[in-house]
């Protein structure tokens, strides 16, 4: 006797997952490596404010920044960037501003600790503008790496 015809799928076969993409290719050897990471620190003034106008907060944003990068050069950093920004700004008897900088850099990184402040606002206090010799600045989070990409 012929055996019965087999019975009939009533769900289709299970498809198998897409292929995984491939892995990035290996780094060579020797390959620059561009880190973004970032750190706080704050500005208190003991005579005067900050400027929030424009395009004197642009203008004297700026400078700092310059002056950061240069201070982060100086102190072996290879600084390729620099950005900063108002975090908070804090009102009472001085104004106290919280600032971000954000770098990014190749090679190794350095600590941003009471030397690295005083150099920095040495830097900032001998800028053309006024406003900053009446100030003091004073470290907060210290550098955190936040991404690693080969650098272009």
């Amino acid at each position: 006797m012929p055996s019965p015809p087999p019975p009939m799928p009533t769900e289709p076969p299970p498809t198998s997952p897409p292929p995984r993409a491939p892995p990035p290719p290996p780094l060579a050897p020797g390959a620059a490596i561009l880190t973004s990471a970032y750190f706080t620190i704050k500005e208190e003034y003991f005579q005067g404010s900050h400027v929030t106008g424009e395009p004197a907060f642009t203008d004297e944003t700026a400078d700092l920044e310059a002056s950061v990068l240069a201070t982060l050069t100086t102190h072996g950093l290879n600084a390729q960037t620099v950005a900063m920004k108002v975090v908070d700004v804090g009102t009472g008897m001085q104004q106290t501003i919280h600032w971000r900088v954000d770098v990014a850099y190749l090679g190794d990184p350095i600590a941003i600790d009471a030397m690295f402040v005083v150099s920095m606002g040495q830097g900032i206090a001998g800028l053309a503008d006024p406003v900053h010799r009446n100030s003091v600045w004073l470290s907060g989070q210290a550098l955190t790496t936040v991404s690693h990409i080969p650098a272009p």
